[in-house]
Parts: structure tokens; sequence; C-alpha cells
């Protein structure tokens, strides 16, 4: 019995013809069905994209309103700021692993709130910046002192000598064109600078929990990042507030370099193998005992995180805290 439609979602009225990634024309035509909406599968980079997919015009319609608010009502804003600050410390320390120094310029993408690039700046001691096309949180980041850009900002004219990393949390999946924003993106770099890139992993679909027109696989955002960027480190990764659970999310740390290094991470197994296999690592997910000793063990390796996550929320102006705190 097919899905009904999220009725918030932009309507789907854009038939795709070929990958969106790497332009493959044979695809896989209807291989996921999620929220209502079809997914096709690329066998020759393995990302499966919305078809048909909604247009620009919807994408910013959507996005541009109360996303940040409207998709987490049922969260408070103290759970929705820990989350962020957790994503936030697992970036610190991927940033750290690469080779990334601290200091300079960081900009985000789709900041939301600006709980992650607020924490950022503050582990990193940076100047924070961010684009977001939300005016309310534009306004609530600007009173906690990241600075909000305009949304036709191009390359060179942010400032001089550009971004020393530029962030893009679950943002790249939205777009109907991931080329745009990822030139935009190291456009807005000075010559040494990082981009750091956070999407759902491809197998996360099959939790049903997907609303986006691209989901990746590791191999497909390499596809990608290789036209812009000389050395990636990627990393498949379940959360950082997570133990047990299956992962979820990819994650690619892309420096700047000359000449791009055209070397193809592997490619994954298979659909036909590696989806079945996912929904049954989906199952686990949600099978209610793993869930529960998930928390447990999470709870018991995490103290030295959670006292992180405390000094961040310590460092918040107070009246940031009284917001955290009101009743919604």
């Amino acid at each position: 019995m097919p899905q009904e439609k999220n009725p918030d979602l932009p309507p789907a009225i854009v038939d795709v013809l070929k990958c969106p990634i790497c332009f493959f024309p044979s695809t896989s035509p209807g291989r996921l069905r999620r929220s209502g909406y079809n997914f096709d599968y690329c066998p020759s980079c393995s990302v499966l994209f919305m078809n048909p997919t909604p247009t620009q015009e919807d994408l910013i319609s959507f996005y541009g309103g109360a996303y940040w608010e409207r998709t987490n009502s049922k969260r408070s804003r103290r759970y929705r700021f820990k989350k962020q600050f957790l994503r936030a410390l697992f970036f610190e320390d991927e940033l750290k692993k690469a080779g990334v120094p601290k200091g300079g310029r960081i900009l985000e993408i789709g900041s939301g709130f600006g709980g992650i690039v607020w924490a950022l700046s503050h582990l990193r001691d940076m100047e924070p910046s961010a684009l977001e096309l939300d005016p309310q949180a534009g306004l609530f980041q600007q009173k906690l002192g990241v600075k909000i850009l305009d949304s036709g900002v191009q390359e060179g004219s942010a400032a001089q000598g550009g971004f020393d990393v530029v962030v893009l949390s679950h943002v790249l999946e939205h777009q109907l064109d991931p080329r745009e924003l990822l030139r935009k993106a190291f456009g807005l770099l000075n010559p040494s600078g990082t981009v750091l890139i956070e999407v759902p992993h491809h197998h996360f679909v099959v939790d049903g929990g997907i609303d986006h027109p691209l989901a990746f696989s590791k191999y497909a955002l390499d596809r990608l990042l290789r036209e812009f960027a000389g050395d990636v480190r990627y990393r498949v990764h379940s959360g950082i507030e997570n133990v047990a659970l299956p992962p979820k999310y990819l994650l690619g740390v892309a420096r700047v370099a000359q000449t791009p290094r055209l070397k193809s991470v592997r490619h994954p197994l298979p659909a036909a193998i590696s989806l079945p296999t996912q929904r049954i690592a989906t199952f686990a997910r949600n099978f209610g005992p793993l869930r529960g000793a998930n928390y447990r063990l999470s709870r018991m390796f995490r103290g030295q995180i959670d006292r992180r996550v405390q000094k961040l929320f310590e460092s918040l102006p107070p009246w940031v805290s009284g917001w955290l705190d009101e009743p919604r």
C-alpha cells in the first residue's frame, strides 16, 4: 500500500532523466519509496535520488521559513542545542584528526539557530559567520555573536582572504544541484581552507526517515568532492551519542589543493546486497531492547563528552539559557 506524502513537503513535479551526481543515464527507477516519494538508484555512483523531485522554488519556500522550529517541534530547545553541541564536538575532533589548525574564520551554510557554528568557534578560537534562510534563526545568531552573511554572497566578496573552515551539516542532501553549493563553499575558502560535510548515509533511508532529494554513499560523495578537493577524509559513523546502533551518517573533511587527487574511494557493495543487509540493521536499530542498551552504554562511555557539552552551555550568554528553558 503506498505511503501518504508528508503534507509539509514541497510537491514533487520535476522528472529526473539521469543521475544528478555522475550523470549516468541508466539508473534503476523506483528502487525505494519513502514518505510518499520514489527514489531511483544509480549503479554507477550508488546515489539514491528522489524522482520526480521538487522544483528549486519549492525548496526555497520550504526551507526559507521557520524550518528549524517546525521540524524540531517535538523536542525542547535545550535538547536540540545539546544535539548540535554533540555534533560540534564530533566535528572538532575530526578537524583535529585532519590536521586543521585552530584560529581564523569559520562559516556554516544552513546553520539553523547556530549551535554548531557558535560551539565550533568557541572550541577552535574562530570568528563565526553563517548563511541561513530562516530570518528568525538569523536574528538569534546575530545576538549570539554570529555574523549573518547575505545569501547572495559570492566568491571573494565575503572578506579578504576567505574562510578557513566552511561547514555543511545536513545541507547537501537537500540540494537539487549539489555542485553549485559546493562550488560556492569552496569559492569562499582561503587557499588552504577546509570544507566539512555531514550527510545521512544512503543506507539510512531504509529507516523510512528520508524526505531529501539526495541520499549519498561514500562513493557518490567522493565522485562529487574530487572535482573540488585534493584530499578528503571520510568516515561513516553512528553519531557521537550512539554506541551500539548501526552507522547512519557520512562525514567528509575536504582540504583544498591545486591538483585534485583522482583516486576514488572503494565502491560499496551492490545495492542488491547492501540494502537488504541494512534492512536487518534497521530492525536492530528500532528493536526496543537494543535501543535501551544503546542508551545505557552511551551514558557509561559519554561522561567526558557530557562534561564538555555542559561547559558549552555554561559559556552561553545568560539570556540564551533562559530562552532554552522557556516553555513552548
